[in-house]
């Protein structure tokens, strides 16, 4: 019997978590801390707000993240120098290290995926996907 999307979209979905529990539990993070390294691998400045925003939660669960993620010395806050309200988030150096880990096993991960897919299925893949996630 053939699949509908939502039965693909699972599967595909369950698989992926697979794969990120995996380097979860090797780089001992939490699902929260895992995202918000991924939420911020193309920010060119980190701040409480901008990383609740990209992540859904709020400024209350973001703090709680990040408070964990600074007493693991992945992160720490400076004041903006232009304005001493603002309060900037900047990787220590293993909280780059991590990030560029997690940069490197998601480009794995994607090469897995598009490797065996032509450039023309490949088009075809991320329109669709973005047809499906322009209806949600």
């Amino acid at each position: 019997m053939e699949k509908n999307i939502l039965d693909l979209l699972y599967e595909m979905k369950k698989k992926c978590i697979i794969n990120d529990d995996a380097f979860m539990t090797k780089a001992n993070l939490s699902y929260a801390e895992y995202n918000f390294f991924i939420a911020i691998c193309k920010c060119e400045e980190i701040n409480s707000n901008i990383i609740a925003k990209k992540m859904g939660l709020s400024l209350s669960r973001i703090s709680r993240v990040i408070d964990k993620l600074v007493i693991r010395d992945f992160l720490t806050r400076k004041t903006d120098s232009n304005d001493r309200r603002a309060i900037k988030l900047v990787l220590t150096k293993e909280g780059e290290k991590l990030k560029n880990q997690i940069k490197e096993y998601r480009k794995e991960c994607e090469f897995k995926i598009i490797s065996n897919v032509s450039t023309k299925e490949l088009t075809i893949i991320k329109e669709s996907f973005n047809t499906v996630l322009g209806l949600l």
